[in-house]
């Protein structure tokens, strides 16, 4: 009587059998399901501060004023019927780029900021699924936040405005 190649587990116990699956075969599932789950983030900068992150870029020619914008930024109004949420929405200015935290996922618009326009014109998300109001939430500031074309900063405070009219205000995150 020949052995099959493809028997699994010869001879071993059922017990044997049962740890070696809990004890090594499950976690290493576990871990590589998780891996496969988690928000790809490969395009987009790091935030400041983070493992990581980017050395601010050098500020291009023909920006003066940009050095005043640079920092980390807090939303705390909006143009919209919804109440700006709890969970902070930052927007983070590094040197002509801007990077930052919404609801659920990471933005990067790489040379937005001039010394007098705001372009959010190639902006990159992260696909992390969020709840009902935080895609709600995203959907809403994703689509002001495109249609910037001015800033304007007042102490502790900076507005994006759109045609003439702020849509958008944060403050120095603290």
């Amino acid at each position: 009587m020949s052995r099959s190649p493809f028997r699994l587990v010869p001879r071993m116990k059922t017990k044997v059998f049962v740890v070696i699956v809990f004890f090594f075969v499950l976690p290493v599932i576990t871990a590589c399901s998780s891996l496969m789950t988690q928000t790809p983030t490969a395009n987009l900068p790091a935030i400041s501060g983070s493992p990581g992150a980017l050395e601010t870029p050098a500020t291009p020619a023909g920006s003066a004023g940009v050095e005043q914008l640079q920092g980390v930024w807090e939303l705390v109004w909006w143009d919209h019927q919804l109440s700006v949420p709890q969970e902070p929405i930052t927007l983070i200015i590094e040197g002509s780029d801007v990077v930052g935290q919404m609801d659920c996922n990471r933005y990067h618009i790489p040379n937005a900021v001039t010394s007098t326009e705001f372009r959010p014109e190639a902006m990159t998300i992260t696909f992390a699924l969020c709840n009902e109001a935080g895609e709600e939430i995203e959907a809403t500031y994703q689509k002001l936040l495109s249609e910037i074309d001015t800033w304007k900063r007042a102490e502790d405070s900076l507005a994006l405005s759109t045609k003439g009219t702020e849509t958008l205000r944060y403050r120095v995150q603290k």
